[in-house]
């Protein structure tokens, strides 16, 4: 499945309605065993959910049973939870609910020296909405994924260290 949302993926109600309509599609094709989620995007891989979206939302509290989830929420959860592989092939960014996408995966393959993570909500006064918190803490730990999402900074490949060959004897 490639993602082509012009001009930088973000995760907005055409993206989320098609990922949506795609994952209902799969729960019920039992022909495919692996999708693998690109982008066409060679820099982006997906951006961030649109958070224009937010500001249309109520600030009134709600009680616990009649809270709805956001499309974000309930879009990845529904992708976690497809019978089939799900694979992120991660070429450039992802961030916030781009790298909320890559966690609900079953598996990441990130392209060495060309990908970066972030999740940046925090910077931005919010937290993690996608299932970034949860989903991270599960797969990296409470401690490294607390502090990727307080420090909100870019997760970037580290370089590797070319190492000669020795030519003592």
């Amino acid at each position: 499945m490639t993602i082509d949302y012009p001009p930088v993926n973000v995760q907005g109600q055409e993206m989320l309605a098609d990922l949506s309509s795609l994952a209902l599609r799969l729960e019920r094709d039992r022909e495919v065993k692996v999708v693998v989620f690109q982008s066409a995007n060679p820099d982006i891989w997906v951006c961030h959910y649109d958070t224009n979206l937010l500001r249309d939302m109520s600030m009134d509290t709600v009680p616990r049973d009649e809270a709805k989830l956001l499309d974000l929420q309930a879009v990845l959860e529904r992708i976690s939870k497809l019978p089939q592989a799900t694979i992120a092939k991660i070429e450039g960014f992802a961030r916030g609910g781009g790298h909320e996408f890559a966690l609900a995966c079953d598996m990441r393959f990130a392209a060495r020296g060309k990908y970066k993570f972030m999740q940046m909500e925090v910077a931005m006064g919010i937290l993690p909405c996608g299932g970034g918190a949860s989903r991270m803490a599960r797969q990296v730990g409470l401690g490294r994924a607390l502090e990727i999402i307080l420090s909100a900074e870019i997760l970037m490949p580290m370089r590797q260290k070319r190492t000669e060959p020795s030519t003592k004897h």
